[in-house]
């Protein structure tokens, strides 16, 4: 029916853009934060402890966003941000197991784990192989990209790979 197609429209319309504005105001934290971890070069460290921003993550994260519009397909650009976030949640998934083998236990334990944990992955693996064929290609090829850069950096600075300590 006419109603229930309008319905899911304006459902995935607030979904869209509540997923735009949590990655605009989440990117600019987690690329100053990624330059604390001196992953990244050091005018991304720039913070306004007044205003509680990170500027200069705010720029990039602007410009990186700028870029994506004039991009091509807003679908495929979806579909290969969405690639990242789910690949983000499988690796924190796989992470959690890891951390807890070892027993190190963080500020908050998950319920039903390893079950929960499992069942995690299982779902996240099965979405990745849902999508698109572009978004799988990009998503990939960009993973790789960045893996080979950061050990071309690491390798060029003759310095030894960062290792952040996540647990206490």
């Amino acid at each position: 029916p006419g109603w229930l197609f309008t319905l899911i429209s304006i459902g995935a319309l607030i979904a869209t853009t509540s997923a735009a504005l949590a990655m605009i105001l989440g990117s600019s934290r987690v690329i100053y934060q990624i330059g604390q971890d001196k992953l990244l070069p050091k005018f991304v460290r720039k913070y306004n402890q007044k205003r509680d921003v990170a500027i200069n993550g705010v720029l990039v994260s602007a410009v990186i966003g700028i870029a994506m519009l004039f991009s091509g397909n807003i679908y495929v650009m979806a579909s290969i941000s969405n690639f990242g976030i789910l690949f983000c949640y499988l690796i924190a998934s796989f992470a959690l197991i890891h951390f807890r083998r070892q027993k190190r236990v963080g500020s908050f334990k998950m319920p039903l784990y390893p079950a929960l944990a499992v069942a995690g992955i299982i779902g996240l693996i099965a979405l990745l192989i849902g999508m698109s064929r572009e978004a799988l290609i990009v998503g990939v090829a960009m993973i790789l990209a960045l893996i080979v850069i950061y050990y071309t950096l690491i390798e060029a600075e003759d310095r030894e790979v960062e290792k952040i300590e996540i647990f206490n």
